[in-house]
């Protein structure tokens, strides 16, 4: 698939990008759309079902139509190469350099989009922690003042 461009546009709204009858697409894959004139922009699947597919579009949509627009689905998600260099560096959202300086070139990267956190796998706080906002502190007791 990474090597197919696919012209399905159903739909274009905002920043998404509506797709019917696109096979095998994984939920958080990167994917590159091209316009009619060959500007390239940065997109990710956002959701997928059987019949749908849903790209959130980074560059925005303007100038897209659904005649001309091409989707090439990349089947990786975005990933930012890691070394000492990049300390003091800038970037957007999907790791591009934003400081002018060149790209970081590393063998180590890692997925921009991180794991999810369990909220139930977290340590309960068994101490008060003052925040110094008494509307707060008055309404959390600590734990070891409760009423049974």
């Amino acid at each position: 698939m990474k090597e197919k461009e696919y012209r399905m546009a159903s739909a274009i709204r905002d920043a998404l990008l509506f797709l019917r009858g696109v096979p095998n697409v994984a939920l958080g894959d990167r994917v590159q759309v091209r316009d009619h004139s060959g500007r390239k922009r940065n997109g990710q699947v956002i959701q997928t079902t059987q019949e749908m597919v849903l790209v959130q579009v980074f560059e925005g949509t303007s100038d897209l139509d659904i005649d001309s627009t091409w989707v090439r689905f990349l089947e990786e998600p975005f990933e930012l190469p890691l070394s000492p260099d990049i300390l003091g560096r800038r970037f957007n959202g999907i790791g591009q350099a934003r400081d002018g300086r060149p790209p970081l070139i590393s063998n180590l990267k890692r997925n921009v989009n991180g794991s999810s956190v369990n909220p139930a796998a977290r340590a309960y706080p068994s101490e008060f922690i003052q925040t110094g906002i008494s509307t707060i502190d008055g309404l959390v007791r600590p734990v070891s003042c409760k009423v049974h």
